[in-house]
């Protein structure tokens, strides 16, 4: 079949011609891989329908229907004239061994809508790319798709393939310095590590209170240093600690707040022996 699409289609450019020709001799002694090669290096010099339904053919003769597939489709979408009368077979055989084979059929789109982009797979050749809204078989397994564009950093996008139930995937591109940064750790840290030394001061208070009640309610001397020094440095070490957690809180809720765009809410109400610390905030 390759012998007779060479012998019926005449390339523009003889150098693509002749190493069209030379990858038509290659599949015809078995060494696809290397044909493939060959048809790529043409349609790199003189991109057209008939370079990449070679390659599409001979990546059937390797069972790779995925491959196959791409360049096929690609085919069909550089056809300036009526295709070869083998293409209908083929576009029959891949689409037959597709639904025989373990794979997820993945749509592939990209926003903005309308990006002219390009996308590649890892599971592929690095020169085997196709535009938004193409879909595409994979395999089980990891996969990683390659969005580039002009204008828009490289996108990464990360596919986890278990069955072969159909995918959609939304790649969101990002001009050079518009990606919305992570949020930092840092306030959530800040407000766990205040409520837990809250924590720690209510301990203290509940320690200092035991050494209240019993001097309070002590009948002898016995063990009276003991809990006056348990008062004595109970009531400064509980205080610092409500003190120092309640900031920790404070701070780390505020800059969680500006990160979020919320407007916080922090007062002191008075009552009987100390203060009523409250926290609010509004959208």
């Amino acid at each position: 079949m390759l012998l007779c699409v060479a012998a019926a289609t005449a390339h523009a450019n003889p150098a693509a011609d002749e190493i069209g020709q030379r990858g038509v001799d290659l599949a015809a002694n078995g060494r696809f891989t290397e044909a493939i090669e060959a048809f790529k290096a043409a349609d790199r010099i003189e991109s057209n329908a008939t370079h990449s339904c070679l390659i599409a053919l001979a990546y059937t003769r390797r069972e790779l229907w995925s491959q196959a597939e791409i360049f096929l489709a690609r085919c069909h979408t550089l056809a300036t004239s009526e295709l070869p009368d083998w293409v209908p077979d083929l576009d029959t055989l891949i689409a037959e061994r597709l639904r025989e084979t373990t794979v997820a059929a993945v749509r592939i789109a990209i926003a903005p809508a309308g990006t002219p982009a390009q996308l590649s797979v890892s599971s592929f050749l690095p020169d085997e790319t196709f535009t938004p809204g193409t879909t595409i078989h994979l395999s089980r397994g990891h996969h990683v798709i390659t969005a580039t564009a002009a204008g828009f950093e490289d996108e990464h996008y990360s596919i986890d393939v278990a069955d072969s139930s159909p995918k959609q995937v939304v790649i969101q591109l990002y001009r050079p310095g518009a990606r919305p940064k992570p949020p930092s750790p840092l306030p959530r840290a800040m407000m766990i590590g205040g409520a837990a030394t809250v924590a720690a001061g209510a301990v203290a208070y509940g320690v200092m209170g035991i050494g209240w009640l019993k001097l309070r309610n002590r009948t002898t001397n016995n063990f009276g240093g003991a809990y006056e020094k348990m008062y004595e440095y109970g009531r400064p070490t509980s205080l610092a600690l409500f003190a120092v957690g309640a900031g920790l809180v404070i701070a780390g809720y505020v800059l969680h707040s500006s990160s979020h765009a919320e407007s916080p809410a922090v007062g002191v109400a008075p009552v009987p022996g100390g203060g009523l610390l409250v926290i609010g905030w509004q959208r």
